[in-house]
């Protein structure tokens, strides 16, 4: 009965290594087998190189050269080894390049996508519209907020001016025309005016005549 409610096993997650890594990993493990192949042959022509020494010191002339042509062999392997490392480090270097260089065309494709999409929604034609549209809102938020303030449009201030000066022209119609003779002096009138001072007559004093 506990198998059948027992949770299932987490799924495994997918794996994450692609080609790529899969070819670089095996380069770089090649590559440190022939280091250490290498490295071992390097030991093995150094020690018949000591072997030589000795036998020729001892006059063993047909084993030294038996051992000479070993190293010889050995030498030409060497050789080869470091050729064959070489290569294997120039293809890794070219397949990283290669990797990044597809890298950046991707990018540089999915770029050229997302420009394409933005300009599908950002037209000229549509970047006008809404300018315009904008502008509009804006002047209309302009005019609300002035109505608000007390203020007013400049065709509303000709407005006005237009109506002032319709009255001030009917007004002008119905005022009387002013009088062109002298009005008669009324009592009122006279008291109001200021009364005229008469000049002072001078009287002549007799001139001093000295003694």
């Amino acid at each position: 009965m506990g198998a059948l409610f027992a949770k299932p096993p987490p799924a495994q997650p997918a794996s994450r290594v692609t080609d790529y890594d899969r070819a670089i990993h095996k380069l770089k493990v090649q590559r440190d087998k022939l280091t250490q192949y290498q490295k071992k042959v390097a030991a093995t022509i150094s020690r018949e190189t000591q072997i030589v020494k000795d036998l020729v010191h001892a006059g063993d002339k047909e084993k030294a050269r038996a051992v000479l042509k070993r190293r010889k062999y050995r030498e030409k392997i060497l050789s080869d080894t470091d050729a064959q490392i070489n290569n294997l480090e120039q293809m890794t270097a070219t397949l990283e390049y290669s990797h990044w260089e597809t890298k950046v065309v991707e990018g540089l494709e999915a770029g050229n996508k997302a420009l394409a999409t933005l300009q599908e929604t950002l037209s000229p034609e549509k970047v006008d519209a809404l300018m315009d549209e904008t502008k509009d809102r804006i002047d209309q938020a302009n005019e609300i907020a002035e109505i608000v303030a007390g203020k007013l449009s400049s065709k509303d201030e000709d407005d006005l001016e237009a109506e002032y000066n319709k009255l001030l022209s009917a007004e002008e119609l119905e005022l009387p025309e002013a009088p062109t003779h002298a009005l008669p002096q009324t009592p009122e009138t006279v008291a109001a005016e200021p009364a005229k001072k008469t000049p002072a007559k001078q009287t002549s004093q007799p001139a001093l005549v000295p003694a």
